[in-house]
């Protein structure tokens, strides 16, 4: 019987990215969009392991840990995070998390880290790489070189965009940091993803100067770029 894993990840690009990376492997896998949904699941089923975006709407790294652990005290849990600074690791290292991988993961090194914790093997597929207006050569390779999949998520990403910059103009205005701070994380993940370069640079600075008008115009432009190419 294959291994079970519990995927929790709120962000949609970065849920079916994930999703898609892990399918080849041999291994059964449950998506939980919140920390509520993820409870219900690792309280149905007996998972070998807990594979966790830790901002979720519901809960934070330790409350998202702690809720989990109390289902399955065994089960290793691992954070997959945007915020993987030296510092943002060890604080989760010490919460409890056995490992902390960053965001965004290439498909290839994901399905690697997840075959070593659960002792199964797995092999990839391969297709060329050709450059274009994107950073197609590393959204290719987060992707496994899988040109399908990587279309699919750039559609999802372009459908989200809008509204995602829209959110930050808003909280810019009402100066809500934490919501800047917070739509950015889940921008920069997606971003990742899809190859988005130059938007996911401007997206981190900006998280940096949440207040900074500069800073928003300059990612502003950089998505609206995004969407006109496409």
């Amino acid at each position: 019987m294959n291994k079970r894993i519990l995927l929790v990840e709120d962000n949609p690009v970065s849920r079916e990215f994930l999703f898609e990376a892990l399918k080849p492997l041999p291994i059964s896998i449950d998506l939980a969009e919140t920390l509520a949904n993820a409870c219900q699941l690792a309280e149905q089923h007996e998972h070998a392991l807990f594979l966790c975006d830790v901002h979720l709407p519901d809960g934070g790294p330790q409350t998202i840990f702690k809720s989990l652990r109390q289902y399955r005290p065994y089960t290793a849990i691992v954070a997959i995070t945007a915020e993987a600074s030296p510092a943002a690791c060890a604080g989760l290292v010490e919460t409890g998390y056995q490992e902390v991988w960053g965001k965004p993961i290439a498909m290839a090194e994901l399905q690697n880290h997840v075959s070593r914790l659960l002792d199964i093997t797995h092999e990839a597929d391969r297709v060329d790489m050709k450059p274009g207006h994107w950073d197609e050569p590393a959204a290719l390779r987060a992707v496994g070189n899988n040109p399908a999949t990587l279309a699919a998520l750039r559609r999802m990403f372009l459908a989200e965009l809008p509204q995602q910059v829209k959110n930050i103009e808003l909280a810019q205005m009402s100066q809500d940091i934490g919501s800047i701070k917070g739509e950015c994380h889940k921008l920069l993940a997606s971003c990742g993803f899809v190859g988005a370069a130059r938007l996911s640079q401007s997206v981190k600075l900006l998280s940096e100067n949440p207040c900074d008008k500069n800073m928003l115009a300059s990612m502003l432009i950089e998505a609206e770029q995004c969407l006109d190419a496409n």
